[in-house]
């Protein structure tokens, strides 16, 4: 399977929203999507783990709307997971 276009990851953030039956309470920005694209590689499993750890901020914030910041703290979450020897992958 090839990594997903920037196009491909928004259908597949909305599709994956709408199985989970959250797509109406939840809402990516276009910007956030883009962002998502960028640091996931369009791999889709990144982009799960990218989204779970971006709807955590906002949940956090007590925020529905998940924007760019919120996927630069999932990101850093990763990242400091990876750092401390967990496994995320």
């Amino acid at each position: 399977m090839q990594p997903f276009e920037p196009e491909e990851t928004r259908c597949y953030i909305q599709h994956q929203l709408s199985v989970a039956g959250i797509s109406f309470s939840v809402q990516f920005t276009v910007e956030s999507t883009g962002k998502i694209h960028d640091l996931s590689g369009g791999i889709p499993r990144m982009i799960n783990v990218l989204c779970e750890r971006a709807m955590m901020s906002a949940f956090i914030e007590g925020s529905r709307k998940i924007g760019v910041h919120n996927v630069v703290e999932g990101w850093e979450s990763l990242n400091r997971t990876r750092t401390l020897g967990g496994r995320v992958l």
